[in-house]
């Protein structure tokens, strides 16, 4: 896929939803149309009159009129290619209408023009060809897919956003008329309302209302089917670079530096939000919180209404945490067996068919760092991130995990995170987190449900057992002659030394396939392979892999080699549940003798892809691997190993076993850090 990317602004790079791997760069292709231009006309819909989003920009409280110099982001596909290349461009308002209402737009004219009956994408007739968005600013930085030619999509979602596509029914199908996307509250806090201001504010709903997303898309068409106008379609969940994603419930603004008594504070709401039982605004100074207010009032705000709270200073008070919180859900006493960690804590815990006999389908544990027993600090909340269930079916919402809440009692030092299961057990995987005041995650855990019990298997390949499957495989692989592996016996991806998993392959394929990833409910897990994170931002951001072949192949900006500990221990950053570690590299045993020979003892299927060996047998599925996309699955496993006595920081290594040349092979090396790996864990 060639890309061509005509800018006047240099886009920032952006979180890339998960199942999008981002390309390098380009040089722009030579077009014999590259220099010739044409002019577009933007018009700014007339809303509503109860519609108060409307007042001008100036007012801090929407947009009603175009300005000089306002950029526009245009995408679609360019001339001379099927359909599959990406045209994107962005372009400054000039000749401003003198009532705003309208702008002229110059853009390269090797956009591609299609007659609309020609247009088609997943069985929907389109009468548009070319798509606008603003701010130029909030644009996500998509670059794979044709996905990109239907749908607009923003990396920033506490902004005023606008969305417009043009009609290939007119004589020139060149004016794009812009919709408004968002609803809008904003209110002021005088001089006295804090002495000496504040630094940050979140908002959240009461009842944990969605109130933006990490990434946000939209449909934009002129509906194919009739003649009237359908701007906003919300995707959630779907696959490719289209779905919104990072569902948020508490939206932080940290640029603030104090408040004035006249500087009004904006926070808009992508599709809009409906408190069922009001909101609460915190306000912060040096990560700490200093005031709050808070409403019980049922507050509807609408896409294109804006809510007026005014001076809200009258109504701040000083919030004291309370000593107690009892958990909604309840929570099992401290001696039952549902106490997962009533004889030592991990970041991952199993729940399986013994939770028939659990009446109130209400499990526990206590709130520690990994199987530490330091505390993962002051808990404001406890909330349910994603599910999956290790497949490309769509997954029900809450339906691996009903509910979660947390509990303290003045009794204990200590947090719990309680969690209810549904009525009816469903196989899959969870990750559960728990927030701090200002909305980020202190920590988080894996909640493993598999479908069939756990076993150990003892068969010398490594000095203690190893588990039947890899780390949240909802089964063991079957090796069977007749059938292809069940995907869901895959497991779950990792990155080296982080506790946190993320979905692996959504199906089984042809051979060398590259599926796409297992679909989840919730926080879709995203990746952005330009950056690096500290281990503090590695806690805060569970959901997002980071890291890339080229530049920066571990996920930390500074190397850590004990986060999966040594020869002697299990560390707090392993993501294995009680009784388990990540392997060590044993060099005593055949499989990790760090050489590339011939793998004496393995058989491999090439019809229904998978390894074995041993006696009694291991099953190892050809899971393949994570390089920013799924990779080598059907005749590849790769396995993390713990970190060796040593070893330099910089290494990871993993045992990597592979069918080349009707020959079963294997080796122990080094991989880059920031790989999606799986785990098989062994007995501590």
């Amino acid at each position: 896929m060639k890309k061509v990317v005509y800018s006047l602004l240099a886009l920032a790079a952006s979180t890339l939803v998960f199942s999008c791997i981002k390309n390098t760069a380009e040089e722009p292709v030579v077009n014999s149309q590259a220099e010739k231009f044409i002019t577009v006309t933007c018009t700014i819909n007339t809303p509503a009159p109860d519609s108060k989003v409307t007042l001008t920009k100036e007012d801090g409280k929407g947009k009603t009129k175009w300005e000089e110099g306002d950029e526009v982001f245009f995408h679609g596909a360019f001339v001379g290619t099927s359909g599959d290349d990406v045209y994107s461009y962005v372009a400054t308002a000039h000749d401003v209408s003198a009532d705003g209402k309208s702008a002229s737009f110059t853009i390269p004219a090797i956009a591609k023009r299609f007659n609309h009956d020609e247009i088609s994408w997943r069985g929907e007739k389109y009468k548009t060809d070319l798509y606008a968005v603003y701010p130029a600013s909030a644009v996500a930085d998509f670059e794979n897919g044709d996905e990109w030619y239907f749908i607009s999509a923003f990396k920033k979602t506490n902004h005023l956003l606008l969305a417009g596509c043009n009609d290939t029914r007119v004589d020139d199908g060149m004016t794009f008329e812009f919709m408004n996307l968002t609803g809008a509250l904003s209110f002021v806090v005088s001089d006295d309302g804090i002495t000496g201001g504040f630094d940050a504010y979140s908002i959240s709903g009461n009842n944990g209302e969605t109130v933006g997303y990490t990434n946000y898309c939209v449909k934009m068409d002129i509906n194919g089917e009739t003649d009237s106008k359908d701007y906003r379609t919300l995707y959630v969940g779907s696959d490719g670079p289209g779905p919104s994603s990072g569902e948020l419930t508490t939206i932080l603004v940290e640029d603030w530096n104090g408040a004035n008594g006249t500087t009004v504070n904006t926070v808009y709401f992508p599709n809009g939000v409906n408190f069922s039982a009001g909101f609460t605004i915190k306000f912060f100074k040096d990560g700490n919180e200093i005031r709050r207010v808070s409403t019980s009032t049922a507050t509807d705000i609408a896409v294109g209404k804006w809510l007026d709270l005014k001076d809200i200073t009258s109504h701040m008070y000083t919030y004291t945490p309370p000593a107690t919180h009892n958990s909604t859900i309840g929570c099992p006493a401290d001696d039952s067996d549902y106490n997962l960690s009533k004889s030592s804590s991990a970041n991952c815990y199993i729940v399986d068919g013994s939770v028939s006999a659990n009446a109130e389908k209400v499990f526990k544990f206590k709130a520690y760092q990994g199987n530490s027993t330091t505390n993962v600090g002051t808990i404001d909340s406890a909330v349910l991130l994603w599910e999956t269930w290790n497949d490309a079916e769509a997954v029900t919402e809450n339906s691996v995990i009903y509910a979660v809440d947390y509990d303290k009692q003045a009794a204990n030092d200590y947090y719990e995170i309680c969690f209810k299961m549904p009525s009816t057990l469903h196989e899959g995987n969870a990750l559960i987190a728990a927030k701090d005041a200002m909305g980020n995650i202190l920590w988080s855990w894996h909640i493993w449900v598999p479908a069939t019990t756990i076993e150990s298997i003892d068969n010398g390949i490594h000095t203690v057992a190893m588990m039947d499957r890899n780390l949240g495989a909802l089964r063991a692989t079957v090796a069977s002659n007749e059938a292809k592996i069940d995907v869901t016996s895959m497991g779950m991806w990792y990155q080296w030394g982080r506790k946190d998993p993320f979905p692996g392959p959504s199906s089984i394929d042809t051979p060398d396939a590259y599926p796409g990833f297992a679909t989840v409910a919730g926080t879709n897990p995203t990746r952005d392979g330009d950056a690096q994170f500290t281990i503090a931002e590695s806690i805060k951001n569970p959901t997002v892999m980071v890291g890339n072949d080229t530049d920066k192949k571990d996920w930390l900006s500074v190397s850590d080699g004990t986060l999966w500990g040594d020869a002697s221990s299990k560390s707090r950053f392993d993501p294995c549940p009680i009784g388990y570690r990540v392997p060590n590299r044993d060099k005593k045993k055949p499989l990790w003798d760090g050489k590339m020979n011939e793998a004496t003892g393995w058989a491999y299927n090439k019809d229904n892809y998978w390894f074995t060996v041993g006696d009694p047998v291991s099953v190892f599925p050809c899971a393949g691997y994570c390089n920013g996309g799924t990779a080598k699955t059907t005749f590849r496993t790769v396995l993390w190993n713990a970190h060796h006595d040593g070893d330099s920081p910089e290494t990871a290594y993993n045992i990597y076993v592979y069918y080349s040349s009707e020959t079963v092979k294997f080796g122990n090396y080094g991989h880059n850090k920031h790989r999606g790996n799986y785990v098989r864990c062994c007995l501590e």
